[in-house]
């Protein structure tokens, strides 16, 4: 075996059980006798993607290697920085972990791994699920890119957890907010906190795009303005009234312009994501509410939905390139399953 052959000698021989294995309960022992013989012939003349790695590296250096090529083809994806870091920290943990090369780790190690994770950080069931999936997806990369033939996520099932239901506001805890802040007092950002709140309720944008918005982009004629989402695709969204009023209330208070963007910090810059993230969650707290931006995304969606704006509407709205996805945002409870079947049935 060369120097840059993909498949360890030993990984061969996994693959060879593997199969074996699977086929025992349909052949008798001649027949496997005879597969055995055929898969080590075949397997010893495949070229196993030579050139692509060299497995006399240390794994460790291997294994940095394989991580910056896939957070590099992540990026080509258009991944926001925020998914890509949290894929990258991930990944750097099962790095920390293993002592082999990622394409010579098994299912078992794999399971070992998550077992590990889980007990260390008394990590829930949804936590452990999420790391599964990144590992699904960094293994099918490796896959694709045919740095190995045996995807070991193939055996590692979805973990099972019961779903909480993610709630909307309720008009009542809405208009409890919004009482909130339209009453504090010595605020240095009352407007700019009303403006916030009142955007994300008729928006329905992402806090990271309103957290990226230019105040020239926005047009205060037809209330609208172009947002950039997920994979850097921009899409045009709306406000209403009582939102473009706060908008330009705060425009004209403010003595700089931010360097052009809508929504500034205390260093009169672009405001970012854990301000905005902080603001909404303390604003919750004063009033026992689980509060945060996106559920705000979440009753911009049920509020029209409620109203009759069809899905497929709501959907491009949102940004949303699934319309699962925009149906998982919607709440159904009894009372609008009846608004429906009255309005269907009749």
């Amino acid at each position: 075996m060369n120097n840059f052959s993909q498949i360890s000698a030993e990984y061969k021989k996994g693959f060879i059980e593997d199969v074996l294995n699977g086929m025992t309960p349909l052949l008798d022992n001649v027949q496997l006798r005879e597969l055995n013989r055929v898969l080590n012939y075949h397997t010893s003349q495949l070229d196993f993607g030579e050139g692509l790695i060299d497995t006399n590296l240390d794994y460790e250096v291997q294994n940095k290697k394989l991580l910056v090529q896939y957070i590099k083809s992540k990026k080509v994806e258009g991944l926001s920085d925020r998914t890509i870091n949290y894929y990258e920290v991930t990944l750097k943990k099962l790095e920390e972990w293993t002592v082999k090369s990622f394409i010579n780790l098994t299912h078992t190690d794999i399971r070992e791994f998550l077992v590990f994770y889980q007990e260390l950080n008394n990590a829930s069931k949804i936590s452990i699920d999420n790391i599964r999936r990144i590992l699904s997806g960094f293994f099918g990369w490796l896959e694709l890119e045919e740095y190995i033939i045996i995807n070991p996520m193939r055996k590692i099932p979805k973990v099972k957890f019961e779903k909480k239901v993610k709630k909307a506001f309720t008009d009542k805890e809405i208009e409890i907010m919004r009482n909130d802040l339209a009453n504090r007092r010595n605020s240095k950002y009352k407007i700019r906190n009303q403006a916030i709140f009142e955007f994300l309720l008729s928006s329905g944008v992402r806090v990271s795009e309103l957290a990226g918005i230019d105040t020239y982009k926005v047009n205060f004629e037809d209330n609208s303005v172009v947002v950039l989402g997920k994979g850097n695709k921009e899409r045009l969204v709306y406000f209403n009234e009582r939102t473009s009023h706060l908008l330009q209330l705060m425009i004209k208070e403010r003595k700089t312009d931010g360097d052009g963007a809508l929504f500034l910090n205390l260093y009169d810059k672009r405001i970012g994501l854990s301000a905005v993230e902080g603001m909404i969650r303390k604003l919750g707290e004063r009033h026992n509410i689980e509060a945060y931006p996106h559920k705000f995304r979440r009753t911009f969606a049920t509020r029209l939905v409620r109203k009759g704006m069809p899905i497929d509407q709501v959907q491009q709205l949102l940004g949303h390139t699934s319309l699962e996805v925009t149906l998982r945002y919607v709440e159904s409870d009894e009372e609008s399953l009846k608004r429906v079947h009255n309005r269907f049935v009749s």
